[in-house]
């Protein structure tokens, strides 16, 4: 997993001179959030992940969006009249702190969804949604978007484009409707995050499990890579004496590749696929309650449905268009699936294997077949794959194509296993190298943090400044 910080502008902080005076406790709580949103160090300031607690986090956003709101008010109140400047620069700009906080609350629940986490993300997520349903529905800020949009043939092109995009994300937000029906959508929106926060949390409690194996034996086939890894689970759940394998999906891929144990691989692949589908964490009845609360917004929004809301805004436009090109796709891609699986059968019943094939069966007889046809094996394979140097790889890549370059560099994470590297790029110019951002690399795998290969970032790259 890889985060990327880039250079965005630097965000003015007032310089307070010592002077003598008393602090009261809520000054002082106060001073300590500060410090979460308030970045120091290179490149403008990053996230001071060494001062983070799980029980900051809902008193900083309780402070966070009261200074947003304020931001906000300030833009709406204005009695000037509305200007690209001072009111589509300034949404643009503003609220510097709370898109700070938000970036490392998000980090850290995609990372660290542990133990009370799981909790504060119920009772923070609400309010970082009210503050945004009520931003997107303020006929103040409407308004004065509408008046820049109505005079956007007079801005050069990058400034029509984002007045455009961003009246239009207004509207699809629900910023022309009746107020009676904006208090309506404001309830939908919240429930839905609600919903969706739970359905995340319930699959992440999934993929925390884990298969036992309880012999050697039952282990053939695997990479020693695996079994050691699979030892180690073990070990940190206080069984040292079994193999665990996690619940996630590079694991359950590797089993199902090389298992021998037919039976073992049907067991681990219904795990897998039954994340989410049983139990306390069986997110049916939520998927059912998203659908209905979609078709409820689409509809209050004067959309035909929810693809026609989210299609909107993107190349495809509408439905139709997008299911006629998948459905082309379809008709193509299952005539090959089709020939690939008859061949996958063939192969089985030549190495005497007289079986149906089933889902649990694919990834090990393709493995094998690469194997018969290209002299490939995977496991061989892994052994030249090793951490260092695909980083390595990763950074002579980078420099060929893009001429970046990256050196370590010490700055807090929020977990050991990050590396951090400040990133350059060579100025044609100048012939110098000048700092174009901060990558945090994050390879491994670890309960609360979701899996997949995945990148997110805590300050984009722009060159918006303040007016």
């Amino acid at each position: 997993m890889i985060y990327i910080h880039f250079r965005n502008f630097m965000y003015a902080a007032l310089i307070i001179f010592p002077f003598i005076h008393f602090t009261s406790a809520k000054d002082k709580t106060t001073m300590t959030l500060e410090v979460l949103w308030n970045w120091e160090g290179p490149q403008g300031g990053v996230p001071p992940w060494d001062k983070v607690k799980p029980s900051l986090f809902k008193p900083a956003f309780e402070q966070v969006l009261l200074l947003a709101q304020e931001e906000i008010d300030e833009i709406a109140t204005q009695t000037t009249e509305p200007t690209f400047n001072n009111t589509v620069l300034r949404l643009e700009t503003c609220c510097i702190p709370l898109n700070r906080l938000e970036s490392m609350f998000y980090v850290y629940i995609g990372n660290l969804n542990l133990n009370s986490m799981p909790k504060i993300e119920k009772e923070v997520q609400p309010m970082i949604s009210d503050f945004y349903n009520k931003l997107a529905q303020d006929d103040r800020i409407f308004k004065r978007l509408a008046a820049v949009y109505q005079k956007r043939k007079q801005l050069n092109p990058e400034q029509g484009r984002l007045i455009n995009k961003l009246y239009s994300k207004r509207k699809r937000q629900g910023a022309a409707i009746p107020n009676s029906d904006k208090a309506i959508l404001t309830s939908l929106n919240r429930e839905l995050d609600q919903l969706k926060t739970q359905y995340k949390q319930n699959l992440l409690k999934d993929e925390s499990q884990v298969t036992w194996f309880n012999s050697a034996e039952q282990l053939e086939g695997l990479s020693s890579n695996l079994i050691l890894g699979m030892k180690t689970q073990a070990t940190a759940l206080g069984k040292t004496e079994k193999w665990a394998l996690k619940n996630t999906k590079s694991a359950v891929h590797a089993f199902l590749k090389n298992s021998i144990h037919r039976s073992l691989r049907k067991k681990v692949w219904e795990r897998y696929f039954a994340r989410g589908d049983q139990g306390e964490t069986d997110n049916k009845s939520s998927l059912r309650r998203i659908f209905q609360l979609r078709v409820k917004q689409a509809q209050l929004l004067g959309y035909a449905s929810h693809a026609h809301l989210k299609l909107e805004p993107r190349m495809a436009k509408d439905p139709e268009k997008a299911l006629q090109f998948l459905m082309n796709l379809w008709s193509l891609s299952v005539d090959k699936a089709e020939k690939e699986l008859d061949q996958l059968q063939s192969f089985a019943h030549s190495l005497g294997d007289i079986i149906e094939l089933k889902p649990w069966d694919i990834a090990y007889y393709s493995e094998k077949l690469r194997h018969a046809q290209f002299s490939y094996d995977s496991k061989e394979v892994s052994n030249y794959l090793q951490l260092e140097p695909l980083i390595s790889a990763m950074h002579m890549v980078a420099k060929d194509i893009f001429g970046l370059t990256f050196k370590p560099v010490k700055i807090p994470v929020f977990h050991p296993d990050v590396r951090t590297y400040e990133v350059f790029r060579m100025n044609p110019q100048s012939k110098k190298e000048e700092p174009a951002g901060i990558w945090y690399l994050d390879p491994y795998a670890r309960d609360g943090k979701k899996s997949g290969a995945w990148n997110t970032s805590y300050r984009v790259q722009s060159n918006v400044h303040r007016p």
